[in-house]
């Protein structure tokens, strides 16, 4: 039932998944950008959090998150390419889009899946595979025009589960030494 989805607002969900990624491993810089993804996504009402577990969750195939970033540096455009087993692609939309220079479109076809990316919008709007083939190429159409987010994401209970075990694993663990330098209730807990 959907009364227990819980709504973040797109700062809370990209600090959750940021704290996740450096959780499961991943370098500061990456986890930034694995962040400024999410926000991207989530913004265009796309299932972020979804993907980050899918990504952060699998060492199979070729990463997203890396992959759209090596892409999204090229001199010559993601153009042409072709990926044959990419975990979680969601991931690479926000990556492919920065781009795509204003008045080009991108083609992208995801296993079944073919959509479009424009300068800062997508025509996704069904969810990815989990690990599937890509390939790009250029479009001769025009991405159709989507509004925004107007509320907050939700996530389901088992994803913020999943990214928030994969953040605990950025924290300290407990110990006297910390207790007595004041962290937690000291060693007097007298609540």
């Amino acid at each position: 039932m959907d009364v227990w989805r819980v709504s973040l607002s797109l700062g809370e969900l990209a600090a959750l998944c940021i704290k996740a990624g450096r959780g499961a491993g991943l370098p500061w810089g990456l986890a930034e950008e694995l962040g400024w993804a999410v926000r991207w996504l989530a913004k265009r009402g796309l299932p972020a959090a979804d993907g980050v577990v899918t990504l952060l969750g699998t060492d199979h195939g070729e990463s997203a998150l890396s992959t759209g970033l090596a892409l999204s540096e090229r001199s010559t455009g993601p153009s042409g390419v072709r990926l044959q087993s990419v975990r979680a692609p969601l991931m690479m939309v926000p990556f492919l889009a920065r781009t795509v220079a204003p008045g080009c479109t991108l083609s992208v076809q995801v296993a079944e899946t073919r959509f479009l990316i424009g300068a800062n919008e997508t025509s996704l709007e069904a969810p990815l595979p989990a690990l599937a083939p890509v390939s790009v190429s250029q479009a001769d159409e025009d991405v159709p025009a989507r509004s925004h987010l107007t509320r907050a994401p939700t996530l389901d209970p088992k994803t913020r589960a999943s990214l928030e075990a994969f953040a605990r694993q950025t924290y300290a663990p407990p110990n006297e030494r910390s207790r007595l330098l004041g962290a937690g209730a000291g060693l007097a807990d007298n609540d």
